[in-house]
């Protein structure tokens, strides 16, 4: 008997299970329900699979058996499963959906440090290691956004792939002439970019730069951890240039291998080629 398997995404849980559909007398059914980890969820595309079908009767009853009925939610719309947990009942509930699967692509967001201690030069090398891991990345129709930060944070383009939008924001970088710079909160970019990262679609990638010690230590990694909890799977790459500590850049990066000082701002081109060339191999599955 053919089967198909479907994955779902818990919008609440942030969990990822999969649906096991057979074709029962003509009808397709959906036979099991299982959840799974991260890194199974990424293995799986749900290709020619737009809407769920029916739930066969081997799985826990609902009221009305093959439409989906929040069991496991009560009327406050709060899920009364354990924090970790996926059940069959799960299946009815209007909150797992099928989970959008969207390869070899990312969303990849820029924070560049613009405190008073990055240079002109600083910049200018920040500017060409942008356009470098964009370059390599061409043919990934990845999205790209970019917000310099220092007392404040903001914007200079936004969820694009527009060359015009983006060599006209990294030239505002460049000259020094976005109104974001000042001293070294690092929370403050995280915060600016909480609510677009749980709306994404695409994987995400935050690529952090900077060249000091943050204002308040913990603020920057509370912040940073509040980004994380928005969308399964966000990485942050966190690169040092001179000045930089340590402690701040393993606090703050969650891949390990791009997440370090790696010297002067000159070295960044090359660190940003390294970290396109690694996206292009992951894909997705990172």
């Amino acid at each position: 008997m053919e089967k198909k398997y479907c994955k779902l995404y818990c919008s609440i849980k942030k969990l990822y299970a999969l649906a096991t559909i057979e074709n029962r007398q003509g009808k397709e059914l959906i036979t099991n329900f299982q959840p799974i980890d991260n890194k199974t969820a990424s293995e799986i595309d749900n290709q020619g699979i737009n809407s769920l079908p029916l739930v066969n009767s081997n799985l826990l009853e609902s009221e009305d058996n093959g439409k989906r009925i929040p069991l496991s939610i009560d009327r406050s719309k709060k899920c009364n499963l354990l924090k970790d947990e996926l059940r069959y009942q799960c299946i009815y509930c209007n909150k797992l959906n099928i989970s959008k699967s969207i390869s070899n692509s990312f969303s990849i967001y820029f924070l560049l440090d613009n405190s008073g201690s990055m240079s002109e030069n600083d910049r200018h090398e920040g500017e060409l290691a942008v356009r470098k891991l964009i370059s390599t990345l061409k043919e990934m129709d990845n999205d790209y956004s970019f917000i310099p930060w220092g007392s404040d944070a903001g914007y200079l383009f936004q969820r694009t792939k527009n060359i015009s939008e983006i060599e006209k924001g990294l030239k505002q970088y460049t000259d020094g002439i976005s109104k974001y710079g000042g001293s070294t909160d690092a929370a403050g970019a995280f915060n600016l970019i909480k609510s677009d990262v749980k709306s994404e679609q695409k994987n995400v990638i935050i690529i952090f730069v900077t060249d000091g010690g943050f204002d308040d230590d913990r603020a920057a990694i509370d912040a940073r951890n509040k980004v994380l909890s928005q969308k399964q799977g966000t990485e942050i790459i966190a690169i040092g240039v001179t000045g930089a500590k340590e402690k701040n850049i393993e606090a703050i990066g969650t891949i390990s291998n791009f997440s370090k000082i790696v010297g002067d701002s000159t070295q960044l081109s090359k660190t940003f080629v390294d970290v396109a060339e690694f996206l292009k191999k992951s894909g997705r599955n990172i």
